[in-house]
C-alpha cells in the first residue's frame, strides 16, 4: 500500500469514527427523549426474513443469518441502553426442523459458535450482566448445541441486571402440551382422589409455574419484522394484552428508527393516553359527554403508519374532537415533535 493509500484510508477511518461518534451521541438524545415516557419491561422478537435477505443479495443458504445475527447484536445493545429488562428471541421453532436438512445442519451449527461467544469476557453478556435462558424442548437439539446451552445458562445464572430469553426448539402449542404433563405428574395423586363434584386440583398458578417463560413478566411488545402480522405459535399465552409490531423491514435491516422510535414510541404514547381519560368540552358539545380514550385510535394508527405518522393523526383528532385536556395535549404533542426531530437526525446520520 503506498503513501496516497494510506493517506486516503486513513482518512476514511477518522470520518468513520467521528460519524459514529456523532451518531452515537444522536442515538443517547433519542433515549433521553424515550425514557421520559414509559418503557416497556419485556420486548419480544420473532426474527423474521433471514432467507429472504439473503435471496434478496444472492447470498448463499444460510448467510442471512450471519446478518441476522448482527442485526441482533444491535438490537440488544439498544434495548439494554434503555434498560429494558427482559428480552425474548424466537431463534429456532421445532416447525423449523422440517426445513431442508443442511439448511437445519448451518443455523444448528451457527447457533453453537454463537452461544459459546456469548461466555466471552468481552460480550455484551457479561458487558450488561445479563443472564441468558434457552426455553423450549431442548431435548430436540443435538447435544453439542444442548450442552453449550446449559454451559452457558450456568455461566450467567449469577446475572443480575437484565435477561435474555431465546427460544429454540420452541412452540407455543409444545409449551402448553409440557404444561399439561408437569402439573399432572405434580398433582397426579390428588387428581386419582378427585371428586367428580369437586373442584380440580390443577389452578392456573399450577399452569403458568410450569410454562418455559415462567421467568419472565408477560410480553408487553413483540415485534415480527418482514411485515408479518401472524404469531406463529410464538408465546400464544403471554400475548393477551400485548401489543404487535410489524416493520416491513426484514430482520438483516431492523435499525434503531424500527425499535425505539416507532415501536417503543408508539409503546410509550399508547400508555400515556390509556392512564388519561379525554373528556370532550361540555360547551362546544352543548351538555356532558361520556369519557373517550384515544388510546385505541393510536393503536389502530401506529400499526399502519407507524409511531411518528400515528401521533401526529392521533393528536390532529384531538383538535377536531375539542378535547380538553390540556396538560395531557401538550404532552402528546411534545412527544410527536421531540419523535419528528431525533428520526430526522438519523436518516441524516444514517
Amino acid at each position: 500500500m503506498d503513501w496516497f493509500q494510506m493517506a486516503g484510508l486513513r482518512n476514511l477511518l477518522s470520518n468513520y469514527f467521528k460519524t459514529e461518534a456523532l451518531f452515537s451521541i444522536v442515538r443517547k438524545f433519542v433515549f433521553s427523549i424515550l425514557s421520559v415516557g414509559p418503557i416497556p419491561n419485556h420486548i419480544a422478537f420473532i426474527l423474521d426474513g433471514n432467507r429472504r435477505y439473503a435471496r434478496n443479495w444472492n447470498m448463499q443458504e444460510g448467510e442471512g443469518n450471519k446478518v441476522g445475527f448482527l442485526a441482533l447484536m444491535s438490537m440488544l445493545n439498544y434495548c439494554y441502553e434503555l434498560w429494558i429488562k427482559y428480552v425474548t428471541l424466537y431463534a429456532f421453532s421445532i416447525d423449523n426442523f422440517n426445513r431442508w436438512p443442511n439448511e437445519v445442519q448451518y443455523v444448528m451449527d451457527l447457533l453453537q459458535e454463537k452461544i459459546e461467544g456469548l461466555l466471552k469476557e468481552e460480550s455484551i453478556v457479561n458487558n450488561y450482566r445479563i443472564r441468558v435462558y434457552f426455553l423450549g424442548n431442548l431435548k430436540l437439539l443435538n447435544e453439542l448445541v444442548r450442552l453449550a446451552a446449559k454451559k452457558a445458562m450456568a455461566a450467567t445464572a449469577k446475572n443480575d441486571k437484565a435477561v435474555l430469553m431465546i427460544c429454540v426448539a420452541y412452540t407455543s402449542i409444545d409449551e402448553i402440551v409440557h404444561v399439561v404433563q408437569e402439573s399432572y405428574n405434580e398433582k397426579k395423586d390428588d387428581i386419582r382422589h378427585h371428586e367428580i363434584d369437586k373442584e380440580l386440583p390443577i389452578k392456573l398458578v399450577d399452569l403458568e409455574k410450569h410454562m418455559y417463560m415462567a421467568v419472565a413478566l408477560d410480553a408487553d411488545i413483540l415485534v415480527r419484522t418482514s411485515g408479518e402480522t401472524c404469531l406463529s405459535n410464538f408465546l400464544l399465552w403471554q400475548t393477551t394484552f400485548c401489543q404487535l409490531y410489524s416493520p416491513n423491514a426484514l430482520w438483516p435491516e431492523i435499525s434503531l428508527r424500527h425499535l425505539e422510535i416507532e415501536a417503543i414510541g408508539a409503546f410509550s404514547i399508547l400508555v400515556e393516553l390509556r392512564r388519561t381519560k379525554w373528556v370532550h368540552c361540555s360547551t362546544i358539545r352543548g351538555g356532558s359527554a361520556p369519557e373517550v380514550e384515544i388510546g385505541t385510535a393510536l393503536l389502530n394508527t401506529s400499526s399502519k403508519y407507524g409511531a411518528i405518522d400515528a401521533s401526529s393523526k392521533v393528536f390532529d383528532k384531538m383538535l377536531q374532537e375539542s378535547i380538553v385536556s390540556r396538560s395531557a395535549m401538550i404532552a402528546t404533542y411534545g412527544m410527536h415533535v421531540n419523535m419528528q426531530n431525533a428520526l430526522v437526525l438519523l436518516i441524516e446520520m444514517k
